[in-house]
């Protein structure tokens, strides 16, 4: 499902991930929504997540937004 998303950015961090015996560095931003009871890890492109700051108040558009498990994935 594709979504637009706003929120204040709490964080921004990274992930080593093995994708078919290549390790790679993927780039998160932690969202707090108001009203909603879960922080939100998005998955973003490099450009997104050097532009961005903590404590800055974003939107995305075009996110898609999947579930598993009770947990919510997000990728730009």
């Amino acid at each position: 499902m594709k979504v637009n998303i706003k929120g204040t950015v709490l964080e921004k961090f990274s992930r080593e991930s093995n994708f078919n015996g290549k390790k790679e560095e993927r780039l998160f931003i932690r969202l707090f929504q108001q009203g909603e009871r879960v922080n939100l890890d998005v998955n973003v492109k490099p450009a997104t997540y050097s532009e961005i700051k903590t404590g800055q108040v974003i939107e995305l558009n075009d996110i898609t937004v999947t579930s598993y498990k009770d947990v919510l994935y997000a990728r730009q």
